[in-house]
């Protein structure tokens, strides 16, 4: 006979609060959080904010917490691509919780890259005088959390896109995309340093950016950053000049580089990765799928 597992309290279950999502815009303002951002900027960082409206009564009612409890909103943010991960503001949650309380996260733009998730969690600060024997008692146990993930790199990317039909243009039309970019000319521009081309007739790739947030898309979007995270970092470390000299000038393509090696593989310098790539490629493959997390990016 099957078993379920459940958490050994009561959580909020159908008393959840009702929350909605914003992103701050440029000017200071907060908009809707979008699913995706084409237009991230690596240097930028993201500051989302939750409101969250709930009915303490109703919590408690459903969760057994005593009257005196002390529960908080508690808002955070997650990188699974770098492994990185921060905290935003706590809130205590009182009688007047179902007038909305409103909490903000920042996550820095240099510890980013494909997606970041916002995750908001009511947390048992402390259980009060006696309670339901179902009740949570222990001090940070999560009676209820809700998350939004935004993608930062896939549709958008870290390089200019555009979409071409592969097999107008003689290209192998069942290729999905394509970087073009030039590893010796890492002191260009971003935007004139490299391009992204994309096969308008790939039809799981255009499904895939018409629907972001979809399991699917989701896959292909890690295929998507793996494959043009190896083309670039392969492609720098066979550039001697680089290899020397990796640092370069703020919004160039061999800065961008740069960081994004840093990040795969973080504390090793260039040239022994160089070094690791000549005489052990397979070693250097194997380590490049651990660095980008394929399958596991997103």
């Amino acid at each position: 006979m099957a078993r379920t597992s459940s958490p050994p309290f009561r959580r909020v279950g159908a008393a959840a609060p009702r929350c909605e999502w914003f992103l701050a815009r440029p000017d200071g303002e907060f908009g809707d959080l979008p699913l995706s951002l084409n237009d991230w900027d690596p240097a930028a960082s993201i500051t989302a904010a939750v409101r969250v409206e709930a009915d303490l009564e109703g919590i408690e009612a459903r969760t057994g917490v005593a009257a005196d409890a002390d529960l908080r909103l508690s808002l955070s943010w997650y990188c699974r691509t770098t492994q990185v991960r921060g905290s935003g503001e706590t809130l205590s949650v009182g009688r007047d919780a179902s007038d909305g309380l409103t909490l903000t996260c920042t996550a820095r733009g240099d510890q980013l890259g494909g997606a970041v998730e916002f995750r908001v969690a009511l947390v048992l600060a402390s259980a009060g005088s006696p309670s339901s024997s179902l009740a949570a008692t222990i001090p940070g146990s999560v009676l209820w959390e809700a998350s939004q993930k935004v993608i930062i790199e896939g549709i958008g990317g870290r390089f200019p896109m555009v979409w071409i039909d592969f097999k107008a243009s003689g290209l192998p039309d069942r290729s999905a995309w394509y970087l073009d970019w030039d590893p010796h000319a890492l002191d260009e521009d971003v935007l004139r340093g490299a391009r992204l081309h994309l096969n308008r007739s790939h039809e799981r790739l255009r499904e895939a950016i018409e629907n972001p947030s979809t399991p699917e898309a989701q896959t292909v979007f890690e295929f998507l950053y793996f494959d043009v995270g190896r083309a670039v970092i392969t492609g720098a470390l066979r550039n001697r000049d680089f290899v020397e000299q990796p640092d370069r000038e703020r919004g160039t393509l061999g800065d961008e580089v740069r960081r994004l090696i840093g990040i795969t593989f973080p504390g090793v310098p260039a040239s022994h990765l160089a070094d690791r790539l000549k005489h052990q490629p397979t070693t250097f493959d194997r380590d490049l799928q651990h660095g980008l997390r394929i399958l596991g990016a997103l």
